[in-house]
């Protein structure tokens, strides 16, 4: 069953003497305090990110703790990757932020991007994994983690750069025409040139 509401609550008990018929009340006083308590609802199983653009995608965090708290948000990302808070951090992009207060059983939606590393982009299927670090700002001692599971995307993509003028090619006439392929994506590809 669900924690009862922060505050003082009070139980009088009552005693009675029925030889002498008097009455004997105690009262007790309990204080509940805030109690956190997170959940998660993360609409993926395995998060698939673009090898050369950056990937957004959401978290939502529930409060299912006792009353309106806000909770710290860390980011951990892979080695050279970098995933950042979309609009919770203090600047975008920030790995760090905060929730703001959220209603007893209601959820606040983390937006998040992930950026790939820079220069020739990762092999497709690539594994990996982050982490979304909760922590109470009730009680700092309470911590969550939400593991983000991710996997690299294929994408086919080159860059064609002619290194010669081909002209005009005159009847019965020989042109050599050189090109350079760059493959810019993660996957082999395989080239069929066609001039029309």
């Amino acid at each position: 069953s669900a924690a009862p509401a922060p505050g003082l609550y009070q139980l009088t008990i009552t005693a009675h003497d029925e030889d002498n018929d008097l009455d004997f009340p105690l009262t007790l006083t309990l204080d509940v305090p805030m109690l956190p308590e997170v959940s998660f609802q993360v609409p993926f199983s395995t998060l698939m990110v673009h090898p050369s653009e950056p990937t957004s995608f959401t978290i939502d965090v529930l409060n299912q703790g006792n009353g309106n708290q806000g909770y710290n948000l860390y980011i951990e990302s892979p080695n050279g990757w970098r995933i950042g808070l979309d609009s919770l951090g203090s600047t975008i992009g920030a790995t760090t932020g905060s929730t703001g207060a959220i209603p007893v059983d209601s959820a606040r939606t983390v937006d998040m991007t992930v950026v790939p590393p820079e220069g020739a982009p990762p092999a497709a299927g690539l594994s990996l994994s982050a982490n979304l670090l909760v922590i109470s700002q009730v009680d700092p001692d309470q911590s969550w983690i939400q593991p983000i599971q991710i996997e690299v995307s294929e994408y086919a993509a080159a860059l064609i750069e002619a290194e010669s003028d081909p002209g005009v090619l005159r009847p019965d006439s020989i042109v050599y025409i050189q090109f350079t392929v760059t493959n810019l994506g993660n996957v082999d590809l395989v080239l069929q040139p066609d001039i029309t």
